[in-house]
């Protein structure tokens, strides 16, 4: 009778709907043993569920086609997940098998993974000893668990195939004890009475330290070497209102009645915060001199939907937005009045930008899984082939083709561009990245640090290579030495303060003496002085000195005898250099339009196009959809360019007198990376199609600086000495003027005397770039949150430490912390994933690394919490090292993320306030949770990297030996694209078991084994 009763009220709420507050329609439709179906909303394609004979859902799909089924042989998105238990050796095994269908038309499926989980006696996966996991290319990896009961430690054993030796981890008491890679570096991880992380042994640097106060907070945390970094908090709240680094600088942080930050001073740039009723920024308050009125940035955003309409500088002016009724981006116009629509196709696919001014539009279509499949732009039109899993051919509009290839691991294993260019990458038997070898035989091998991840250089038999060396107690480099054939070319040794900054640099060369350059900061680490000895034969010293306001513009820049000053407006803008000699003028969108003799133009994406000098045309740029520049005219000759991701790779020059062709070669640059870093230091390599027996070889300082240029004989074609913000003050050798890499390893343009950095140009004589950053506007528009940086500083005002990768974000040498991710990366498809979480502030100290979860809230609190992970990058097939940020806190880039966890953190309150109610009546499961969350809290406060998005309804609970459930994964389009596992954001989102089971596995770095269930 009830169960009849049921069945008729599920008929009766077949049909669901709601309306949000911007007009939007979602209809749920359910069957009759109410499972959900089909999930339509306004103005989006339905999406719908098929379940098997168990009732398990196994197929979820768009319906592209719109005919209301799943047709495999369509371009429909389709995910299969199929579960069922297999016998194999006597054991049984829990087998999740996924396939996706990713060719256009076609019902051939496809299977990305398969994981095998060995279950006991119960079925109870939580019973297991082996797990299997096949990758998309049949790849096999395993994992055994084994327990000792007595000493109640469980070690998990990953073996991986390509890697000579397994990655072991050891726990007890559900504590992480030891990690032990492939390449026998252990790491060995130590607690207090209270079972908080107090310590982590690094093998080669020593032991990196966390003290506690007697209320649970952190008191300070000390590296290896020593450096402590003290932490103040707010006695009636807990809040953390001040960082006080090695040196004793501190910065304050003060925060309103809801805990929101409302004033930042000290050791920083001072900032003060507004919010609106609904806890959105909405005034950024900045300061040119501590005696007069604040300059203030203002946000606006629509009163129904909360997204940013307006943004408004200082000066009255800023950009504005329009949105469709789903929330997307149509519309953008700059404060000048140029317009830009965006376009999107029934899946919400970006499908064309148009500008109102000159700027050439963009087209793009995709193929079934959602990749770029061709782009027209003012280029023409490149298509992109791809197989199931990567990208194979970039097909240019000249006709030019770059070719890919990858080897069984899936790892990179080669690209070519026609007939003249091919490169191959090698790895060891741990899977690291170890040679780039040149079609014309040269061959870079790569070798490492023992007992860390380091480079310890890079050679060419008989030829070029250069060494590195670094601190004992903190991964800080302290010494380049290039050669040739074992004969010295040039050293570059450093010496640092502790708060990481170089304080010193002695520069060698096969000539004696050796010159010894001093360089001193103030509290913000902003560079305030330089004493560098000038090259021979001229000798002498050269001494540079800088003073900066207190949001970072210059007031005084001295060079020996010279001093030029500055005057900034409320844009922090340069406004006056040097008592009139120079009045920079700039649009209403921050693009700097005179200065001096020249003149810029911009077009509708901000970019430089054109540069005249007195009337008289100097430079004229095109550019593709990456902003990538692809063609530079001037009077007397034309260059067009080609790319692999953001580094050239060949470059073609055209005029009256000759034509001719040159190829780059690129290795790892200073993230360790193809490309983590971008490019900077990584050039390897110069090849003329004309005559790729004798190559140019690049050397660098360890800012990634080009100091000398080789020949193949290993005599100097050219030589480059910079000041602190890259002015050449010396250069001599026959290439010296024609090779365009010079400092930071970015492409430099005599005839403007800027640098190319590859999203904007920087002008080394200001220190700063020409116009804002436009990551900042990227992001306010597309996340609807507000950025508050210097938009126009260079390296954050320290060029001897900090490097800019492509003219949107610093980046150090970042200490790096290998994360075992069997878990994490699973295999393709998104099986058996876990999340991690990690934070390290300081060189080498790693003040959280721990795994972390997102939690489901209740029915009424219903979201789906994902969970990104940014900065991650692979160098071994055995782990991902994922990369914190030193001296500085979080860098610039990462600030943008910090940016996305403040916009999207507030599911947290709201699951809280459900919390605390739920515990107040006596809910155990509550009180659980509640525990489950203060201990995330606590081990990842600043671990910051959650997203809330639409739940997918469709999401049934799965029984508790499932834990999560996999819903999504997939990497974001706007990665570095150079297809070499870079740094890039693995994004996942989780779904928490519907009878409220939560699941934390202990293995993961200090991770608590904490569970809740009924």
């Amino acid at each position: 009778m009830i169960e009849a009763l049921i069945k008729a009220m599920v008929r009766l709420l077949r049909h669901i709907g709601l309306v949000d507050q911007s007009g939007n329609n979602t209809f749920w439709t359910y069957d009759d043993e109410g499972r959900l179906i089909r999930e339509s909303q306004t103005g989006s394609l339905d999406n719908l569920y098929t379940y098997d004979e168990r009732g398990d859902l196994f197929r979820t799909g768009t319906d592209v086609n719109t005919n209301g089924v799943l047709d495999l042989a369509s371009m429909d998105r389709i995910q299969e997940q199929w579960r069922e238990y297999v016998q194999s050796g006597g054991n049984w095994f829990l087998q999740r098998t996924t396939i996706s269908y990713p060719f256009d038309g076609s019902a051939a499926p496809f299977t990305n993974s398969i994981t095998r989980t060995q279950v006991g006696g119960s079925g109870c996966a939580c019973e297991a000893g082996l797990e299997e996991t096949v990758d998309a290319r049949g790849n096999v990896s395993t994992r055994q668990t084994s327990v000792d009961p007595l000493s109640k430690t469980v070690t998990k054993t990953l073996t991986r195939p390509g890697i000579a030796n397994p990655e072991t981890t050891v726990t007890s008491n559900s504590l992480l004890q030891t990690l032990t890679l492939p390449t026998g570096a252990e790491y060995r991880y130590l607690y207090d009475g209270l079972e908080r992380q107090a310590g982590l042994v690094d093998p080669r640097t020593g032991t990196n330290r966390t003290v506690y106060l007697s209320n649970g907070r952190v008191d300070f945390t000390e590296d290896a070497a020593g450096y402590r970094t003290a932490y103040a908090y707010d006695a009636a709240t807990g809040r953390r209102t001040g960082v006080t680094d090695a040196l004793t600088n501190t910065v304050h942080t003060a925060y309103d009645l809801q805990g929101r930050a409302t004033n930042v001073w000290g050791a920083t740039y001072p900032v003060a915060y507004e919010y609106d009723a609904y806890g959105r920024l909405s005034a950024m308050k900045t300061w040119r001199d501590t005696n007069e009125a604040p300059d203030a940035t203002r946000w606006n955003y629509d009163e129904a939907t909360g997204l940013l309409t307006n943004k408004l500088y200082a000066d009255g002016h800023g950009s504005a937005y329009q949105y469709d009724a789903a929330g997307r981006l149509t519309q953008r116009t700059w404060a000048r009045g140029v317009e830009t629509a965006y376009a999107y196709d029934a899946l919400g696919q970006l499908t064309n930008i148009n500008y109102s001014d000159a700027t050439p539009d963009v087209a793009f279509t995709y193929d079934r899984l959602g990749r770029q499949k061709t782009v027209t732009d003012g280029t023409g039109t490149r298509t992109n082939v791809y197989d199931a899993l990567a990208l194979l051919e970039e097909q240019m509009p000249d006709g030019a083709v770059l070719s890919r290839s990858y080897d069984s691991l899936g790892r990179p294993a080669s690209i070519a561009l026609g007939e003249g260019y091919a490169i191959g990458y090698g790895y060891d038997e741990f899977g690291r990245f170890v040679s780039v070898a040149v079609s014309n035989g040269v061959q870079f091998d790569y070798s490492y640090v023992p007992n860390s991840t380091l480079l310890a250089g890079w050679s060419v038999l008989n030829g070029a290579a250069a060494a590195y060396a670094y601190e004992p107690n903190r991964d800080l480099k302290t010494a380049v030495i290039n050669t040739f054939d074992g004969s010295l070319v040039s050293t570059f040794a450093y010496d640092h303060d502790a708060a990481g900054r170089r304080t010193v640099r002695i520069d060698g060369a096969a000539t004696p003496p050796a010159r010894t350059n001093t360089f001193g900061y103030n509290a913000r680490s902003e560079l305030t002085s330089a004493v560098m000895p000038a090259p021979l034969p001229a000798g002498g010293t050269n001494s540079y000195a800088y003073a900066y306001d207190p949001i970072g513009n210059r007031r005084e820049a001295s060079a020996n005898e010279v001093t030029n000053l500055y005057q900034a407006n409320e844009l922090n803008q340069y406004t006056n250099i040097n008592a009139g000699a120079a009045e920079p003028v700039y649009d209403p969108d921050g693009n700097m339009t005179q200065l001096g003799p020249w003149a810029y133009d911009w077009d509708g994406e901000n970019r430089l196009i054109s540069v005249s000098s007195n009337g008289v045309p100097v430079m004229q740029n095109q550019y593709d959809h990456m902003s990538r520049r692809i063609m530079k005219a001037t009077a007397t000759q034309t260059n067009t360019f080609l790319y692999d991701g953001w580094n050239m790779i060949q470059e073609s020059t055209v005029s009256d007198l000759q034509s001719h062709v040159s190829h780059f070669v690129w290795g790892l640059d200073l993230s360790g990376s193809l490309q983590g870093a971008g490019g900077v230091g990584g050039l390897l390599a110069r090849v003329r199609r004309e005559n790729i027996p004798r190559p140019l070889y690049y050397a660098c300082d360890a800012n990634g600086n080009i100091t000398d240029v080789l020949d193949k004989n290993g005599a100097l074609a050219a030589h480059y000495e910079y000041d602190p913000y890259g002015n050449a003050i010396a250069k001599s050798g026959n290439y010296a003027a024609l090779n365009p890499f010079r400092f930071s390893t970015k492409y430099y343009d005599d005839e403007t005397e800027l640098y190319y950095y590859g999203y904007r140009y920087y002008g080394p004589s200001m220190g700063r770039w020409l116009n804002r950053d436009p990551l900042d506007e990227a992001l306010e528009a597309s996340l609807s949150e507000a950025s508050d940086d210097n938009a126009y500083y260079f390296a954050e005002n320290d060029p001897i430490t900090e490097v800019d990768a492509l003219g949107l974000y610093t980046f150090e040498e970042l200490p790096s912390v290998y994360v075992p991710v069997a878990d994490l990366l699973g295999a393709i498809g998104g099986v058996g994933i876990t999340a991690h979480q990690l934070s390290i502030e300081k060189p080498l100290k790693i003040k959280h690394a721990n795994c972390c979860c997102s939690v489901e809230q209740p029915e009424s609190y219903k979201q789906t919490v994902q969970i990104s992970l940014p900065s991650l990058r692979s160098r071994s097939a055995g782990g991902a090292w994922v990369v914190g940020s030193t001296r500085s806190g979080v860098k610039r880039h990462e600030k943008k993320h910090v940016k996305i966890w403040k916009h999207y953190g507030r599911i947290w309150q709201q699951f809280e306030n459900w919390q605390t109610k739920q515990s107040a009546s006596g809910n155990s499961e509550a009180e659980c949770q509640a525990k489950l969350i203060a201990h995330l809290q606590a081990c990842g406060s600043k671990a910051s990297y959650f997203f809330n998005t639409k739940t997918d309804a469709a999401h049934s609970a799965l029984d508790a030996a499932e834990g999560w459930r996999i819903v999504q994964g997939w990497v974001p389009a706007w990665w570095y694209p150079d297809g070499h596992w870079p740094w890039y954001r693995l994004d996942w989102i989780f779904e928490v078991t519907g009878n409220w089971r939560v699941r934390l596995d202990p293995v993961k770095l200090d991770c608590q084994d904490m569970k809740c269930s009924k």
